[in-house]
């Protein structure tokens, strides 16, 4: 290659660079955080909060741990109407449970529909420890959300899925029995 090749080369890298920075230069956004005065102070005074906010951005890490404490909700939820299903079948009592279509639900079905809510806990607590591991985690920075931070909710997360008497973490397969 000769060297007017690659000097040649270099400059239509250097005028596309130069076209994205202006085309970028154009969005909205940066023309508002980058308005500067005649004096070179910035124009617009939220700008400089919303460059904080940008930079810092807690958002992800926020939107993780409501999707977190959103999902041990849902176990509780499921594990409550499960037991509620559980104790109708197991009752000598008449049964006024209704489904959601307003209908009196029979033994056999408070049986079943036990069941499935309790199944559905451990899909949910699936989905809590993948959201934990790949939702919540990437977002510790180390500065804005600190890996001391994710422990200390982590270990908070274990304790209330333990009090609800599920094991978050399992290090080991049990078998399920069919039945």
């Amino acid at each position: 290659m000769s060297k007017s090749n690659k000097t040649e080369r270099d400059r239509t890298q250097d005028a596309i660079r130069k076209a994205k920075q202006d085309q970028l230069a154009k969005n909205p956004i940066n023309q508002f955080l980058n308005k500067r005065n005649e004096d070179g102070s910035i124009k617009y005074p939220m700008a400089e909060v919303l460059m904080k906010y940008y930079i810092a951005n807690p958002d992800p890490t926020y939107n993780a741990m409501r999707l977190s404490n959103s999902l041990l909700h849902e176990i509780r939820q499921h594990k409550e109407r499960s037991e509620i299903l559980s104790g109708l079948y197991n009752s000598q009592d008449k049964i006024e449970f209704r489904n959601r279509d307003g209908v009196i639900m029979t033994r056999g079905e408070c049986l079943s529909n036990s069941i499935a809510e309790a199944q559905v806990c451990y899909v949910v607590l699936s989905k809590l420890r993948d959201h934990l591991t790949q939702g919540l985690l990437p977002t510790v920075d180390g500065d804005l959300f600190t890996f001391d931070q994710y422990n200390e909710y982590l270990e908070k997360v274990v304790n209330i899925v333990k009090e609800l008497g599920y094991d978050l973490f399992p290090t080991k397969i049990e078998i399920i029995e069919p039945k």
